[in-house]
């Protein structure tokens, strides 16, 4: 939910405004993967991840998260904007499953990267510093996880995520690190560990 009360749910067919309430339909976001195309409904993609910062929502998605060849993209919607669209601000080209999304005080985005299995790759959380609200200056491995991170919260200087398992064998955690005055992660902790 955005802080003006508007709902979305992103999926593998696209993303989405809904009414919590139930009263009218969901309404498809029109997508576009570049800055110079028209938004469309039939731009299909997966997406993952939402966030917000001031008026801005973000996502990440793929328009075919089976093919690790297919683009993967940074998204952002103006909630200012009128009509809403999804459009293409930055082309991630690592070729890894990106998914859980988070934004701190200052308009920097988080996002985990689940890793690979073949080849075999670790997971991490990647910090994108954005240069403005609408512009990625650079992407870094802000942290690396010894499995298969996933969604994403900050709350103040802490920033919490889930893992589930490198070969989905085993217990998942719910994990906590602090973000230091320079940027730099601390030490993760698990807080919790499933059944």
């Amino acid at each position: 939910m955005t802080t003006d009360n508007r709902w979305f749910v992103s999926g593998s067919e696209g993303f989405y405004q809904v009414d919590p309430e139930g009263l009218t339909p969901p309404q498809q976001i029109p997508v576009a993967f570049d800055a110079h195309s028209a938004p469309s409904v039939n731009n299909r993609a997966f997406f993952f991840g939402i966030t917000q910062y001031q008026h801005f929502v973000y996502s990440t998605c793929t328009p075919d998260v089976k093919n690790t060849a297919s683009p993967r993209y940074i998204m952002l919607m103006d909630l200012q904007q009128s009509p809403a669209a999804m459009v293409a601000i930055h082309q991630i080209t690592d070729p890894s499953i990106f998914d859980g999304l988070a934004s701190d005080a200052a308009g920097h985005l988080y996002l985990t990267n689940m890793g690979t299995l073949r080849p075999m790759r670790p997971g991490r959380i990647v910090k994108i510093n954005m240069i403005s609200p609408t512009t990625v200056g650079s992407l870094s491995r802000w942290l690396e996880t010894d499995d298969r991170p996933n969604g994403l919260k900050i709350d103040g200087d802490m920033l919490y995520f889930t893992q589930e398992p490198r070969y989905l064998l085993g217990r998942s955690t719910v994990n906590i690190v602090s973000r230091h005055s320079d940027g730099t992660a601390g030490a993760p902790e698990t807080i919790y560990t499933t059944g």
